[in-house]
């Protein structure tokens, strides 16, 4: 049972959602006060069944969808918001990222291995490989094996596997700062979030956070880092020196807060509650929610666009993906 008061926002947002689930509609939500107005539901793609990770082309032309209910890539043209081909991607595709000099590196959530589409190459990597954490400047990518409770590096341009390090029980998508030093890993199972040093391996913190941990994000400065606590219904933020909780919130989320994507300028953060259909808008300075939108059944990822001025959320009960107008940075 969730641990939170209904509000009568929330109560509309209810109401928005059920007969959008009913009519195929979106809708955006009465703000709270504070969110800008050029946040906006733009349209929702049908892709394919139980829709996860989502990357672009390097010119942003083209949104790579993994389905992982129909083993399959969706590749939607962002301009027209059509699909335009399904590429078999092994069995049960979780995310993907781009691999240098093209190709796509895709995780099998059911298996143990990492595959490419266009090769025979196979990593293994632990059992439940899941999303990758966002690629830093140096070309590394990182994913969490969510039943092997490891931590991986790629690197991108070697193609190769170069480091895996231990995480607490069942490790749900980190964040790694921009130099690549520290990652930051929510443990699901534990209610802690690991910081881990990446230069040697080391576990510097365990912080206990919440139940439930199930996604987070560095702030731009990477001060902070804001975690999603699924099971308590609440944000924490976590200093980035210190390793300990120092803000707590919970009004205006959704059911199941699942994960926090930075907008490109850093100024808010998108929260999809996986519990309902909403997302939640978060200022990240004033650390408070400032409003919702409605989006599909389930949103279960959020990744910006190229342009900076779009987010795509996939909905895995929908089976779509929702396409949300950002600010200007």
């Amino acid at each position: 049972m969730q641990n939170y008061r209904l509000t009568n926002h929330d109560v509309v947002a209810r109401m928005l959602a059920g007969v959008c689930a009913l009519v195929g509609c979106t809708a955006s939500l009465p703000t709270r006060g504070g969110m800008p107005a050029e946040f906006a539901v733009e349209a929702t793609v049908a892709v394919g069944r139980a829709p996860h990770g989502i990357r672009f082309s390097s010119d942003g032309a083209r949104a790579f969808v993994a389905l992982s209910g129909d083993d399959s890539i969706a590749i939607v043209d962002t301009r027209s918001l059509r699909v335009v081909e399904k590429r078999a991607a092994g069995k049960t595709p979780l995310d993907l990222v781009a691999l240098d000099g093209g190709d796509w590196l895709v995780t099998q959530f059911r298996g143990d291995e990492l595959i490419t589409l266009e090769s025979s190459d196979r990593w293994n990597v632990g059992k439940g490989p899941s999303l990758f954490s966002p690629r830093t400047p140096d070309g590394k990518a990182y994913l969490v094996s969510e039943f092997a409770d490891t931590l991986t590096v790629v690197d991108l341009a070697r193609r190769a596997v170069i480091a895996r390090h231990p995480t607490g029980r069942r490790p749900y998508p980190g964040d790694v700062t921009k130099n690549g030093k520290l990652a930051f890993v929510p443990n699901r199972t534990d209610s802690s979030v690991s910081v881990i040093n990446l230069n040697d391996g080391r576990t510097l913190a365990t912080t206990l956070v919440c139940e439930r941990p199930e996604g987070g994000a560095l702030t731009e400065d990477d001060a902070w880092y804001v975690v999603a606590c699924g099971g308590s219904g609440e944000l924490a933020y976590i200093s980035a020196t210190s390793y300990q909780v120092v803000t707590r919130l919970r009004e205006g989320l959704g059911a199941r807060p699942f994960s926090v994507a930075m907008t490109p300028d850093g100024r808010f953060s998108l929260v999809n509650n996986a519990g309902d259909s909403t997302v939640s808008v978060l200022d990240v300075a004033k650390r408070r929610i400032v409003g919702q939108l409605v989006v599909g059944q389930k949103p279960i990822v959020v990744r910006m666009h190229p342009d900076g001025r779009r987010a795509f959320v996939s909905n895995e009960d929908s089976g779509t993906v929702t396409i949300v107008r950002l600010p200007a940075p």
